[in-house]
C-alpha cells in the first residue's frame, strides 16, 4: 500500500470515529449551562435536605403505596378500633383495646417486612427518580423563562 493510500485510509477511519467520540463524550469546558446549573442546584438541595433530616419526607405515603401496588406488593390493612357496645362494660372495651394493639403490632411487623424487601427499595428509587426529573424540568423551564427576559 502506498503512503498516500495509507493516509487516505487512516483519515477515512479517523474522521467518522472522531465525530462519533465528539458526540458521545462531553466537552471539557462544558461545566456551565442551564442543565448543569440545575443539576448542581438539585444536588445541593438534596444534600441539604438529607443533612436536615428530611430524607424520608420527600416521598408522600400515597405515592409509595401506589408504586408498591404496581410492583405487586400486597399492602396490609391498617387496624381499626371498633367501639364496644355500651352494655359490654369495662371488660369488653379492654378486650377490644388488646385486640387493636395486637392487630397494630401485626400491621407494623408486616410493614417492617415490606420495608426490607427489594420491591420497597425499587419503588422508593423510582419515585425519587421521577421527582428529580420533574424538578429538573421545572428548573430548566424557569431558566428558559429567565433567559427570555420575563423574570428579572
Amino acid at each position: 500500500m502506498t503512503p498516500l493510500r495509507t493516509i487516505a485510509l487512516a483519515t477515512a477511519v479517523a474522521l467518522p470515529l472522531g465525530v462519533l467520540i465528539a458526540q458521545v463524550v462531553p466537552r471539557w469546558g462544558a461545566g456551565t449551562g442551564p442543565k448543569v446549573e440545575c443539576l448542581a442546584f438539585m444536588d445541593d438541595l438534596m444534600r441539604s435536605s438529607d443533612l436536615l433530616g428530611y430524607s424520608g419526607d420527600r416521598i408522600p405515603p400515597n405515592q409509595l403505596h401506589e408504586e408498591l401496588v404496581k410492583r405487586g406488593v400486597t399492602l396490609p390493612s391498617p387496624p381499626s378500633l371498633t367501639f364496644a357496645p355500651r352494655y359490654s362494660g369495662r371488660g369488653g372495651a379492654e378486650a377490644l383495646l388488646r385486640e387493636y394493639e395486637s392487630a397494630k403490632k401485626a400491621y407494623e411487623a408486616k410493614w417492617e417486612d415490606i420495608k426490607g424487601s427489594p420491591e420497597y427499595h425499587q419503588a422508593r428509587e423510582a419515585i425519587l427518580s421521577r421527582q428529580r426529573d420533574e424538578t429538573l424540568r421545572a428548573c430548566l423551564r424557569i431558566r428558559a423563562i429567565q433567559e427570555e427576559g420575563v423574570f428579572p
